[in-house]
């Protein structure tokens, strides 16, 4: 059984239904690490990562996994990752938009790509820098439309 926690998922409003979310990163032109400072989900003005469950099955030699998710888009607060990190926001609920920022102090670009998912297993790509090419980190952070 499925529970939907998002009352507008019965609305006429765009977007996509999730549960997890997967970021995964393959170094930069800078160097071989790879750097996630934040990810936030949003509905609305809801960010419905904020503070939930983040897990890779990798190590993060610097950092803290918490800081994927914690609101905070410093450039010095990001964690250092080798395996790709997941953010399960605990009940399927619909998203209009992900942004994501990397390490953005010094305009580098990373090889990542960015997956959703209602149940863990079939993964939807909404972006892969391998088919779209890379981008300039910026604090801004890079903004994925989910229509």
């Amino acid at each position: 059984m499925i529970f939907l926690r998002n009352d507008s998922l019965n609305t006429e409003r765009k977007g996509k239904k999730m549960r997890y979310l997967r970021e995964t990163i393959n170094g930069s032109n800078a160097n071989d690490y790879s750097h996630i400072v934040e990810i936030k989900i949003f509905f609305g003005n809801q960010n419905l990562a904020l503070n939930k469950p983040v897990k890779t099955d990798g190590q993060v030699p610097y950092g803290t996994i918490s800081s994927v998710n914690n609101g905070n888009t410093n450039t010095d607060d990001y964690c250092d990752i080798t395996a790709p990190v997941i953010i399960d926001l605990g009940a399927i609920e619909l998203a209009e938009k992900v942004i994501v920022w990397h390490y953005w102090g010094d305009g580098r670009k990373y090889n990542c790509k960015t997956e959703i998912s209602e149940d863990g297993q079939n993964w939807t790509t909404i972006f892969d820098s391998a088919v779209s090419g890379t981008y300039v980190e910026t604090s801004q952070g890079k903004t994925h439309y989910l229509n």
